[in-house]
């Protein structure tokens, strides 16, 4: 039978919802007797050797049940969800619950297993466990109970690791190790929707830039690259992100929505039930840490210190030719006054119209094309422009207006201040461009 925790959950639901939930955690106990079960995250989860591998939730329509590594099941009843590897199928009454098609799901989540136990030590990144192949599950016992004062499973003990409160975790500047322990600590303290959306953040943070360092300041996580980037903070109502330098990111996705009075900082407020893009998000870091600079040392560079960008004739930012994305959000974050906003939208219109799309930084621009074909589009910052130039123009439809006799296939359009940018047509000739033969010097 499952924990009593888990069944105080199932007696807290509706009586449509408590029988959805007392079903599957029958079925589930029934199938992965060897799992651990408990409340995570405010939730009924099964774990296999610390690992998650399945549990259900109350939506507010609907029961959703939810496999971490489902994607990789191969099974048309189960609908892919969240950035990594996951997948959930939702009920709205029992009669919906396909029990012959859920033990085939938990018999694949014993064999497939993706490692999420692991994932923070891996900076976000997801492998795949090599399972031995599945052994005949041991019989559930059914007419012996616990006697009574006897636990079911092992006992969680105390808990380990340094509590949270004054004066906790190492000083300023110690090792990477002993912060991340403190702040996997403050997430299991946390628990609930707000320890579930400082780790999902703290992974994205992560993902977003190799060499990221965790650090444990003012009693909060902190991660730097050069300087710091942001801190995580966890408040009664709201997770805040706060980028210690996020008035000067570009933000085309307009994810910050606190702290927007400052000349310094911004900050990301996430409330409950609220998820923010991850692929906006991580664009976010990147541009945070390319304004920092270059990492210098084991602590980087302070900003104060750090030179800024050079800006050459018209305000064009002198960068140096340098392959991948952190060149051209270092460009971005020098453009001068509301150009920096336009590049930072036109970068991310780029982005999402050819997600495989190649960045690089050449001769003081920033260059997009496709690994194999060349580059199909520049832009360049002028005095009292933005020049984005298509390096197959001609074959575009309808062909750009910009052009002389002398540059042949080349295309472009001139981008002044309050000029109206029609997103839709411009993401058309992105998408157009990406697909023709591209330029090569």
């Amino acid at each position: 039978m499952p924990h009593s925790s888990v069944e105080e959950y199932n007696a807290a639901q509706s009586p449509a919802d408590r029988a959805i939930c007392q079903l599957l955690a029958e079925e589930i106990t029934r199938h992965l007797p060897e799992a651990e079960h408990k409340i995570w995250h405010a939730h009924p989860v099964w774990f296999l050797d610390g690992n998650p591998i399945v549990g259900y939730s109350k939506l507010k329509n609907s029961v959703r049940l939810l496999f971490w590594s489902g994607q990789s099941f191969d099974e048309a009843g189960l609908a892919a969800e969240g950035t990594f590897k996951a997948a959930e199928a939702r009920y709205t009454e029992v009669a919906e619950v396909d029990t012959k098609a859920l033990g085939r799901w938990l018999a694949k989540a014993r064999d497939i297993q993706w490692d999420y136990k692991n994932i923070v030590r891996r900076k976000g990144r997801l492998e795949r466990l090599e399972t031995s192949p599945a052994k005949p599950a041991p019989r559930a016992r059914t007419a012996r109970k616990p006697a009574a004062g006897a636990t079911a499973g092992p006992k969680t003990g105390p808990k380990t690791g340094p509590k949270t409160g004054p004066k906790t975790g190492p000083k300023t500047g110690s090792a990477t190790q002993d912060a991340s322990r403190l702040i996997d600590q403050r997430i299991r303290d946390l628990g609930g929707w707000r320890g579930e959306t400082l780790a999902r953040m703290r992974a994205l943070v992560l993902d977003a830039a190799s060499g990221m360092i965790e650090e444990w300041k003012w009693d909060n996580p902190v991660w730097s690259h050069g300087g710091i980037v942001c801190t995580g903070e966890a408040y009664q109502k709201v997770v805040k992100l706060t980028f210690a330098r996020g008035a000067s990111v570009p933000d085309p996705s307009h994810l910050f929505n606190s702290s927007l009075t400052g000349n310094t900082r911004r900050a990301i407020d996430i409330r409950e039930g609220e998820k923010v893009d991850a692929r906006a998000f991580k664009a976010l870091v990147k541009a945070a840490v390319a304004l920092n600079g270059p990492k210098g040392g084991t602590g980087g560079t302070t900003a104060s210190k750090r030179p800024r960008l050079r800006l050459l004739a018209g305000g064009n930012p002198q960068v140096a030719k340098a392959d991948g994305d952190a060149p051209v959000q270092a460009y971005i974050a020098a453009m001068p006054g509301w150009k920096r906003e336009l590049g930072a939208r036109l970068d991310a219109i780029i982005s999402r119209a050819v997600p495989n799309v190649r960045k690089a930084v050449k001769w003081n621009s920033p260059f997009y094309g496709i690994e194999g074909q060349g580059w199909f589009l520049s832009f360049h910052v002028y005095t009292h422009y933005v020049k984005v130039t298509f390096f197959r123009g001609t074959s575009l439809q309808p062909v750009p207006p910009g052009g002389t006799p002398r540059s042949k296939d080349a295309r472009w359009i001139d981008l002044r201040e309050g000029d109206r940018l029609d997103e839709r047509q411009f993401a058309a000739w992105v998408r157009q461009g990406a697909a023709l033969p591209g330029w090569t010097p």
